[in-house]
């Protein structure tokens, strides 16, 4: 993969995720049953899902993956990983850079509990802040490289393909004091306004991030 290829994914990764970022309480989600949004003035809520639906995820899940499997083009997340490394670019290399990233804020996030504790100055506290910001920064930075270098893996096709599927299984619209089913089918949700199905897939990644199985 070519650099420039790279660098344009991720800074698309970054700009997708700031975006939705600015227009959803995160942590409202997370603990909501529901989450309405507001798009070109109509109102919609996706949802977690029924015992129904999940049933319905899973299997269209293993259908996409029995079909990915089967094309011989596509490849499994480790098979992507050595071809990368066949090219010089290694995964294992990124996942040590993120260990010890992980490590250094564990470190920092210590000795900020202690300094608090121990009501320390609060110029040695900011130091600590600091340094936690900054290497928060870099995990995200390796972490969207990850991400872009892996994201036509077939795990990661899945992982794409459950929630958007389940954001078209549970996302409806308002109309007058109602809620009704946003689409009838998939296809038509996947044709419909690309920025509606990028927010109710994103939103769905939260609503639900516990409630189907993934890749």
């Amino acid at each position: 993969m070519e650099e420039n290829t790279l660098q344009d994914k991720v800074e698309k990764i970054k700009q997708d995720t700031a975006e939705l970022d600015g227009q959803i309480e995160t942590e409202k989600l997370l603990s909501d049953n529901s989450s309405e949004f507001d798009l070109e003035g109509v109102v919609y809520r996706v949802n977690k899902p029924s015992f129904e639906q999940k049933q319905t995820v899973n299997k269209e899940r293993m259908k996409k993956l029995v079909s990915l499997l089967k094309d011989q083009e596509q490849l499994l997340e480790k098979d992507l990983i050595a071809l990368y490394e066949s090219r010089g670019i290694s995964i294992a290399e990124l996942d040590t850079s993120l260990d010890a990233l992980r490590k250094r804020r564990e470190d920092f996030a210590e000795k900020l509990g202690k300094g608090l504790v121990e009501k320390r100055d609060e110029k040695d506290l900011e130091i600590y802040k600091k340094e936690i910001e900054k290497v928060i920064v870099e995990q995200d930075a390796l972490l969207m490289q990850k991400s872009a270098l892996l994201d036509s893996s077939i795990e990661s096709q899945i992982n794409v393909f459950v929630y958007t599927y389940l954001a078209y299984l549970t996302l409806e619209k308002r109309v007058e004091e109602d809620w009704v089913k946003a689409f009838d089918t998939y296809e038509n949700f996947l044709k419909s306004d690309e920025t509606l199905v990028n927010k109710a897939t994103w939103v769905t990644t939260f609503v639900n991030r516990t409630e189907v199985p993934v890749a």
